[in-house]
């Protein structure tokens, strides 16, 4: 009877110390859940602000707040915040050098007059674009890689925290603002390809005058040639609006 008594007190003591292992689990369920929940809301107000007219209209930064979370979520959103501040940036930069390639309309009559025949100043405009732009593609490209993105966020942290931070780091490039940065890098460099095919084009083929506020070669094939260069740079600009 003593050891019937005594195993039903190690039964009772076992569930006990099972339920209570049990509830302590569903207590940090229900945490981990509610605290996923408040870090996501903060995602997608930093996500909000990521957009082309907040870059027009001068936005410097984003406004990340202050950190809500502890732990290893903590580390999760410390990561993530410092990450789209340089994203943030990067995509101002690429956005910015965009503009500049629009604005620049070296392939106007009168620019083409002022630059004749050698186009030295062009030439090295269109240059120095392409290789901003060349570079501006390396640097994104670097900064959406893997090793890139996994830098931010600490060494020490759980793999599963470091997989949620990816998780929100890939939902971030496949927003329509990153999508639209892309976007807008492919069509600077096929632009200024553009232009510096049709400045070497002049240049090479310097039988040309200007009548009518028109470049104009006696050669038929030369005009040909040269306005299909022409009509390339302006269909990239209509698919560019």
């Amino acid at each position: 009877m003593k050891i019937l008594k005594k195993l039903r007190v190690v039964i009772v003591i076992l569930g006990m110390l099972f339920f209570l292992l049990c509830a302590i689990i569903i207590i940090k369920e229900y945490k981990d859940i509610r605290t996923e929940e408040k870090l996501e809301n903060e995602i997608i107000k930093i996500e909000k602000q990521m957009t082309i007219k907040n870059i027009d209209a001068g936005k410097e930064s984003i406004d990340t707040g202050k950190l809500i979370t502890t732990g290893e979520y903590k580390k999760v959103e410390e990561a993530f915040k410092k990450y789209s501040q340089v994203y943030y940036k990067q995509a101002k930069n690429i956005h910015q050098n965009y503009k500049d390639i629009l604005d620049n309309d070296v392939e106007k009559v009168e620019n083409i007059e002022q630059e004749k025949p050698d186009f030295e100043n062009t030439t090295s405009e269109l240059k120095t674009l392409k290789e901003m732009i060349e570079q501006e593609n390396k640097n994104y490209e670097e900064l959406i890689s893997t090793s890139t993105i996994t830098s931010f966020i600490e060494k020490a942290t759980e793999r599963y925290y470091v997989n949620y931070y990816k998780e929100n780091i890939n939902s971030l490039k496949r927003k329509s603002f990153s999508k639209s940065i892309k976007k807008e890098l492919n069509n600077s460099l096929e632009l200024i390809n553009a232009k510096i095919e049709l400045i070497i084009f002049l240049k090479n083929n310097k039988d040309w005058e200007i009548i009518d506020n028109k470049i104009q070669y006696e050669d038929e094939e030369f005009q040909k040639e040269y306005e299909s260069y022409l009509d390339n740079i302006q269909i990239i600009n209509k698919n560019n609006k």
